[in-house]
């Protein structure tokens, strides 16, 4: 990687290319050195002819005072690139030629323009004889932007956590012509769950830019999907009170990640259930906090009581006599006592 400093104020347009030693790709970018207080950059490319000596310019404010200038070259059909930070408003250029004769097309094809960034203030195909003056006038009005979307909120596109989104994209325009319009996302483009920042940038020719913003949410709206196992019935002997149930564990999922799972009611699996009906119950909950719950039933059936009650120390047969006087008798015993396998 080679890397390099831009110190000098301007407008720079460096190219990065990159190879595996098999083939290379290039990417181009735009880097905007600003001039220090608020001043405008810009810059003169001036062309010379075979007569370079001949040639001075110089750079004159509203007052006529001269604030840049140039001369003295040597070298004959050079290009010469010199940036100025000027105060926005209005300069006089002035070009000269010693000989008068221009720097085109006699002896060799010289050109200058001044241009701030891509925004052309002056230029002139060299055949001025033995000068001109040009007026520039620096432009330091931003373009506008209209019709801005308003901050946007959408749902997650269904088994999905992002979602497409769509808007009617802003327009830009400026009183010196053209605007370069920018974004760092295109309607259409998929966004994930969360807010993003959507930013429009409109630049002029002259460098001047205006910025838009706003946001897109998607939220996440879809439940989890979540699975029961089946019911579960069992049975167990006369009065055993209940039995160790095992169940397969239910299945959830959800279409964002973070999503979890809670018994919210019944026995978990492993543990002993009661004879009886039991309900579980399981919640799903995804990081949205969306929930979906499935419920199952766990019924354990007792077997009938199939053994009799036993009969303990019944009685022998009693013979007595008649009470006195009477034809009957009182007759007494020790009761017998009963017992069951239910209690």
């Amino acid at each position: 990687i080679t890397s390099h400093v831009y110190t000098e104020p301007g407008w720079y347009k460096p190219i990065l290319t990159v190879s595996d030693g098999k083939q290379s790709s290039w990417v181009a970018g735009e880097i905007n050195v600003a001039c220090p207080g608020g001043n405008i950059s810009i810059e003169l490319e001036l062309i010379l002819d075979d007569w370079p000596s001949e040639v001075s310019w110089e750079l004159k404010n509203e007052g006529g005072s001269i604030i840049r200038s140039g001369g003295g070259y040597t070298v004959g059909g050079a290009t010469i690139k010199e940036r100025f930070c000027l105060p926005a408003g209005c300069y006089d250029f002035v070009i000269r030629d010693s000989s008068n004769d221009g720097i085109c097309c006699k002896y060799g094809r010289g050109s200058y323009k001044l241009t701030q960034r891509d925004y052309v203030l002056a230029s002139s195909n060299g055949q001025y004889g033995g000068g001109e003056t040009k007026e520039i006038c620096l432009d330091a009005v931003a373009p506008v932007i209209a019709d801005c979307p308003i901050d946007i909120i959408i749902a997650n596109d269904p088994d999905s956590c992002e979602a497409v989104v769509t808007w009617t994209a802003p327009t830009a325009t400026d009183d010196k012509g053209s605007v370069d319009l920018v974004s760092n996302f295109e309607p259409g483009a998929v966004f994930p769950l969360g807010t993003t920042e959507v930013t429009y940038t409109a630049t002029d020719a002259a460098g001047n830019q205006a910025t838009c913003s706003f946001t897109v949410t998607v939220e996440d709206t879809q439940d989890p999907m979540i699975s029961c196992p089946a019911n579960v019935s069992e049975t167990v002997a006369f009065g055993v009170p209940g039995k160790v149930i095992a169940y397969a564990a239910p299945t959830f999922s959800d279409n964002c990640t973070g999503a979890s799972i809670e018994l919210k009611a019944g026995l978990a699996s492993g543990e002993t259930f009661p004879v009886g009906e039991t309900t579980v119950t399981y919640l799903a909950t995804d990081a949205a906090g969306n929930t979906a719950e499935c419920s199952f039933t766990v019924t354990i059936t007792e077997d009938p009581d199939a053994v009799d009650p036993e009969i303990n120390n019944c009685p022998t047969d009693i013979t007595v006599s008649n009470d006195p006087s009477d034809c009957s008798a009182a007759v007494s015993w020790i009761a017998p006592t009963a017992t069951d396998n239910s209690g």
